[in-house]
């Protein structure tokens, strides 16, 4: 089973103020909380909200085992 947990914020923490047109880059610790060793066929993707101009997809970077850890970054 594919499961995965929101571990941290490791930048721009929520509430952040930036100020209008600002760019940056944010990024979340998630971890594989499932059954299944996640490879670069895996993405991440956009559900619902603003995507701030961000990717609707994004292929991960690096295999991710049951109980480890990945740093997810988008550009925004």
């Amino acid at each position: 089973m594919d499961q995965a947990g929101f571990v941290k914020d490791v930048t721009i923490p929520d509430d952040t103020v930036l100020a209008a047109n600002t760019d940056f880059t944010k990024t979340w610790r998630l971890k594989n909380t499932g059954q299944t060793t996640w490879t670069s066929d895996y993405e991440v993707v956009f559900s619902s909200g603003n995507a701030m101009g961000g990717s609707a997809t994004n292929k991960l970077e690096a295999t991710v085992k049951p109980g480890e850890t990945i740093d997810i970054s988008l550009d925004l």
